[in-house]
C-alpha cells in the first residue's frame, strides 16, 4: 500500500524526515544528527571558479564537523549562517524564497555545468557576487 503525505509548504525536508526517524527510534537508543555543512571545497566544486572568491571549508574541517556531531550527539549541528537560514525560513518563509531566488540570479551556470571547459568560457564576477563574497568571508571568518 502507498500512502502520499501532504505537507502545507512541499515535500517535507530531509531535516523533518530525520525528525520523524529520531522520534521513532528514540526509545531503541538509535540518536540521529543533522549536520548542515557550508560549500565544501572539493574537486567537485573545482570547475566552478566563482567559489574561489568564497571562504569554502576545507574536506578535514566537514569531516570534523560531521564526527563531532557523532561524538556529541548533537541533534543539529550548523553554522551561525545556516542557523539563520533555518530562522528565517521558520519566521519568513517568504523572504527565505525571495533570498533563494536572488541567489540562484546571482551565481550563474558554471563553464562545466554548461559543458565547456574552464577555457572556452570567462567566468565575470559581478558587483553582487563580489558583494555576496564579502559578506560570506564576514559571517565564516
Amino acid at each position: 500500500m502507498s500512502v502520499d503525505i501532504e505537507v502545507d509548504r512541499g515535500n517535507p525536508t530531509r531535516a523533518q524526515r530525520v525528525g520523524c526517524a529520531a522520534g521513532e527510534y528514540n526509545s531503541r537508543g538509535i540518536r540521529f544528527s543533522i549536520v548542515n555543512l557550508p560549500l565544501v571545497r572539493t574537486p567537485m566544486v573545482a570547475p566552478t571558479r566563482i567559489f574561489e572568491q568564497f571562504p569554502l571549508i576545507e574536506p578535514e574541517h566537514a569531516a570534523d564537523m560531521v564526527c563531532s556531531a557523532i561524538v556529541h550527539r548533537s541533534e543539529r549541528l550548523a553554522t551561525r549562517l545556516g542557523i539563520l537560514a533555518q530562522f528565517i525560513e521558520l519566521l519568513l518563509p517568504s523572504l527565505n524564497r525571495a533570498i533563494m531566488s536572488e541567489a540562484y540570479r546571482i551565481f550563474p551556470e558554471s563553464a562545466a555545468a554548461r559543458g565547456l571547459t574552464a577555457s572556452d568560457v570567462t567566468e565575470t564576477e559581478t558587483p553582487e557576487l563580489a558583494a555576496c563574497a564579502s559578506l560570506m568571508r564576514v559571517v565564516h571568518g
